[in-house]
C-alpha cells in the first residue's frame, strides 16, 4: 500500500501519520464524502491465521462499540490485499511519546497525572466489556486537543493488535524473529513476556507504571544495549528508584510508582480504579528541583550497562552472542555502499538464516532460563519511520529492503529523499528503491532508479551490478 490508493473501493490514503509495530497509520479520506479519518493497515506478515485476525478485528470492534471519551470509535475493520485494516476518526494531537520528545523541561505530575487517571478510566471501560489492552506504550496514549474547551482528553489506541503478537509467539516463531515483531519488553511485566496464560489487567497496571515512571523521570524503568542485556534486567532486578533521577519528586507518588511496577502481580495495584484513586490526591507531590538536577534532565536517555551477576548457561552466552552481534549489523550506521564489497544472494540467504535459527536458540533458552511458558515478543521495535530525523534515512532504508518490508521502506526512502540534500546518501536511497521495485517484478521503475542513482553516483558498483542484473529492455541489446 502506498499513499493514493484506495482500500476497499472506500478509502483514499493521504498521507502516513506514524508507525507501530505491526503496521502503518494513515490519515485518508471516505470516497464521495468529507470523512476525514485514520486508518491502521497491518502489515501481511505480521498476520498469523484466520482465527488471530479475526480475533484482533473483534476486538477492535468491541472496544470501539464502547461509550467511552477514551475510547475511539471504530468506523469499520476488514481485510484488503491480505492485510487487515482498523478505521477510527481522525484525531487532532499528539502522543504521549511526542510529549516526550518535545518538553523544554521535566514535565509535572500535575501534567501527567491527569493524563494517566484518564487512561484508567478508558481501560476500565474496556475491560468491563472483556477487553485487555496488553500493548500499552507512549505512542498508543493519544491526547486530544480539539475539545470543548480545549480540554485534552486521552484516547487508547490499537486495541487488539496484542491478539496477533499472541498468535504469531505461540506459533512457529518465525515472525517472532523477523524484525518487526521482536521489540524490546520496556513496558512488559515479566508474566507477559514469558506468555502465562492466567495474565490479567495487572499487566497494563504495569505498563501505565513505567509510562508514568518515564513522563517524570525522562528515562524508561529499564534501559540496557540490546535485547538479552534488557531482559535480564527486566528479569532480576528492580526499577532504579525514581526519586534517584528526580529527587523532587514526593515520596508518596514515588511508591504509587514502583507499587505498579512490581515484578510479582500479586503486589500490584488490582485494578486501574484503585490505581487511578492512589495518584488522585498526588497532582502537587513534588518539591524544588535541586540546579544541578535540571541542568542535566534533557540530555539525552541514561543507558544502564550494569547486569545482575546471574548464571548463564553456554548455550544462552553463545546465542547472545549470535543475536546481539546480529543487532550492531542490523541496527549501525552504514558506510556508503559504494565502499563496501556486496555480498552475493546467495550469501546473504545463508546468513539470514543462520541468524534466524539463533534468535530462535536464544529465546528457547531464555525461557527455560527464567523459568517461563513461552515468549511473547513487544510490538515496539526498532527502527520506526515515525521516529526519525533527518538523518539514519539509508540506514533504515536498507533495514526494511532486507526483511522485505517494501512498503515501509518505499516510505522511509520517499522520506529520505524530501529531506536529505547529500548526493551519496540521494545514491544510496534511489538505490534502496530501485531495489524494492525490482523485488515488486516492477523492471522499468527499478532500472529508473538505479539510472537515477548513477547520476548522483557515476561509479557506484553496486547500482552497476544491479543494472546488469536487470532483463534486458524490449529491443534492446
Amino acid at each position: 500500500m502506498q499513499v493514493g490508493d484506495v482500500i476497499d473501493s472506500k478509502y483514499k490514503l493521504v498521507r502516513v501519520l506514524g508507525e507501530s509495530g505491526v503496521g502503518l497509520v494513515y490519515e485518508a479520506r471516505r470516497e464521495g464524502t468529507d470523512d476525514h479519518l485514520a486508518i491502521k493497515l497491518i502489515h501481511s506478515h505480521a498476520t498469523a491465521d484466520a482465527a488471530s485476525i479475526e480475533a484482533c478485528l473483534s476486538a477492535a470492534r468491541a472496544v470501539g462499540a464502547l461509550d467511552s471519551p477514551h475510547l475511539p470509535r471504530m468506523v469499520d475493520t476488514g481485510t484488503y490485499d491480505k492485510s487487515p485494516y482498523l478505521v477510527r476518526p481522525y484525531l487532532d494531537g499528539f502522543d504521549l511519546q511526542s510529549l516526550l520528545a518535545d518538553r523544554a523541561a521535566p514535565l509535572l505530575p500535575a501534567k501527567v497525572i491527569p493524563l494517566i487517571r484518564q487512561a484508567c478510566d478508558g481501560l476500565t471501560a474496556a475491560l468491563e466489556a472483556g477487553q485487555h489492552h496488553w500493548d500499552l506504550k507512549p505512542q498508543n496514549l493519544f491526547v486530544t486537543t480539539d475539545e470543548p474547551g480545549g480540554q485534552e482528553v486521552v484516547k487508547i489506541l490499537d486495541f487488539g493488535v496484542s491478539r496477533l503478537r499472541d498468535a504469531l509467539a505461540s506459533g512457529s516463531g518465525e515472525a517472532t524473529v523477523s524484525g518487526t515483531m521482536l521489540g524490546l519488553p520496556y513496558y512488559m511485566p515479566m508474566e507477559q513476556i514469558r506468555g502465562v496464560e492466567s495474565r490479567d489487567q495487572r499487566v497494563d497496571i504495569y505498563a501505565l507504571g513505567a509510562i508514568l515512571y518515564e513522563l517524570l523521570a525522562g528515562v524508561r524503568p529499564y534501559e540496557a544495549e540490546g535485547y538479552t542485556r534488557l531482559l535480564l534486567l527486566v528479569a532480576t532486578t528492580d526499577p532504579k528508584p525514581i526519586k534517584e533521577r528526580r529527587p523532587e519528586l514526593g515520596d508518596r507518588l514515588a511508591e504509587v510508582i514502583h507499587r505498579a511496577l512490581r515484578r510479582e502481580p500479586s503486589e500490584r495495584f488490582e485494578t486501574f480504579a484503585e490505581l487511578s484513586a492512589a495518584l488522585a490526591p498526588l497532582t502537587d507531590d513534588i518539591g524544588e528541583a535541586p540546579q544541578a538536577i535540571v541542568a542535566t534532565q534533557n540530555r539525552g536517555r541514561e543507558r544502564s550497562n550494569t547486569l545482575p551477576e546471574i548464571p548463564m548457561t553456554e548455550q544462552v552466552k553463545r546465542a547472545a552472542k549470535m543475536y546481539e552481534e546480529r543487532e550492531r549489523v542490523g541496527t549501525r550506521k552504514a558506510p556508503p555502499e559504494h565502499q563496501v564489497k556486496q555480498r552475493s544472494k546467495r550469501r546473504f540467504l545463508v546468513a539470514a538464516v543462520a541468524a534466524s535459527v539463533a534468535i530462535s536458540a536464544l529465546i528457547v533458552t531464555l525461557v527455560v532460563l527464567l523459568g517461563g511458558q513461552r515468549h511473547e515478543s513487544s510490538t515496539d521495535a526498532p527502527p520506526r519511520v515515525g521516529d526519525l530525523s533527518d538523518s539514519g534515512w539509508v540506514e533504515r532504508c536498507s533495514y526494511y529492503v532486507v526483511s522485505k518490508q517494501y512498503d515501509t521502506a518505499e516510505t522511509a526512502c520517499t522520506r529520505g529523499l524530501e529531506a536529505s540534500g547529500d548526493a551519496a546518501e540521494r545514491a544510496s536511497l534511489l538505490y534502496n528503491l530501485g531495489r524494492i521495485a525490482a523485488a515488486r517484478g516492477d523492471v522499468d521503475t527499478a532500472r529508473q532508479r538505479y539510472e537515477s542513482a548513477l547520476q548522483l553516483d557515476p561509479d557506484n558498483p553496486a547500482v552497476l551490478r544491479r543494472l546488469e542484473e536487470l532483463p534486458a529492455p524490449p529491443g534492446g541489446s
